[in-house]
């Protein structure tokens, strides 16, 4: 605190030097004098603020993501096949026939459908193989530029692959996979005549759920050609049950393809009679020896004139492959066995017989 002294008489110097005009001594006895305080501010000048340093921001650690393996789109391999129906489940379907009987056709034609719209009760919902659909579909499509609709052909010396349909129910949204292998014409020709060869080409057929058997509707509409072709499939069905493909237990959808040139030929009514009379003969012949055996009459991808439309009652046999398979037949006993048998050591002798004709092969 700071006190500063004036006078009241003019002219004395006690402000400026601090003496009494008065002589008075010390100068605060003298009655003259007026005293004054106040805060002296005392004003501390602040150096300029240093720059403010930015902290470089701290770059996030990347962490190693282990990569993810993406479907190449192709078609499946039998080992690829089987990984997936372990891990999704699935139905697979075995499509046999003669060469251009039209199956690499019928394949293309329900990835097709599905691309259009909902279709036999079931929407598209995704696929392993869309590469291998869209190569099948290219000449279909006419993309290629050419000026008749078809599809390539299945190599006799590619192995058997398999191509892929997760579809969703349009009702309930469950989903179903369907895994289709399109096998070899040549094979099939062979096979037929052949049981060894049948024991070999086709053995991937006794693990698939059902076998759709192709019969060419434009060969049974054919004098000359149409003996030929019910014997083919007559004499593949056989040698497939003698060498142990097919059993009791397996289902066989039997495909009249190209249904709308059977419609469209003049004489249409006598063929339709005996398509009828081979299709009785058929399930004669060969039903009882089978979980199931049941005629259909498609057309994957009908002619433009023909009031059908793509994959004509395909839908129908989509149903039944979806379905329930029929509950497994077990053989009947072949031998006198004691009665007190349990049904574990009953089944040996059910299987023996079996068992008993590969050891003699």
């Amino acid at each position: 605190m700071a006190v500063t002294i004036s006078c009241k008489q003019r002219g004395c110097p006690v402000a400026n030097t601090g003496s009494c005009l008065e002589g008075v001594n010390p100068v605060h006895n003298c009655p003259n004098v007026i005293r004054s305080s106040g805060a002296v501010a005392t004003v501390v000048a602040k150096s300029p603020a240093a720059p403010t340093r930015t902290k470089p921001a701290t770059k996030p650690k990347l962490e190693f993501v282990s990569p993810v393996a993406l479907p190449s789109g192709e078609d499946l391999s039998i080992d690829q096949a089987a990984e997936l129906r372990r891990t999704v489940g699935g139905v697979v379907v075995a499509l046999a026939g003669d060469e251009d009987v039209g199956k690499t056709t019928l394949i293309a034609s329900i990835y097709d459908r599905f691309l259009d719209a909902p279709w036999a009760g079931f929407r598209f919902a995704g696929s392993e193989t869309l590469v291998g659909f869209e190569k099948r579909l290219h000449l279909a499509r006419m993309a290629s530029g050419v000026s008749k609709q078809d599809t390539e052909r299945t190599s006799r010396t590619a192995p058997v692959h398999f191509l892929h349909l997760c579809l969703a129910r349009s009702e309930s949204g469950e989903r179903q996979n369907l895994l289709l292998a399109d096998l070899p014409g040549e094979r099939f020709r062979d096979s037929a005549d052949n049981q060894e060869t049948c024991r070999k080409e086709l053995k991937h057929i006794k693990y698939a759920d059902r076998l759709a058997l192709c019969l060419d509707g434009e060969k049974l509409i054919d004098l000359k050609a149409r003996q030929g072709a019910v014997s083919l499939i007559r004499g593949l069905l056989g040698n497939l049950l003698e060498v142990g493909h097919l059993d009791r237990n397996s289902v066989v959808d039997v495909l009249i393809t190209k249904w709308d040139r059977v419609l469209s030929d003049p004489k249409s009514a006598m063929h339709r009679g005996f398509i009828e009379k081979v299709e009785a003969a058929l399930a004669t012949d060969f039903a009882s020896r089978l979980g199931c055996l049941t005629c259909f009459r498609v057309a994957a991808r009908p002619d433009e004139t023909s009031d059908l439309s793509l994959c004509h009652q395909m839908d129908v046999v989509m149903s039944k492959w979806f379905a329930p398979k029929p509950p497994m037949a077990m053989p009947p006993l072949q031998f006198d066995v004691p009665a007190d048998l349990r049904e574990s050591e009953r089944y040996l002798y059910r299987r023996l017989p079996q068992y008993v004709a590969r050891k003699e092969k």
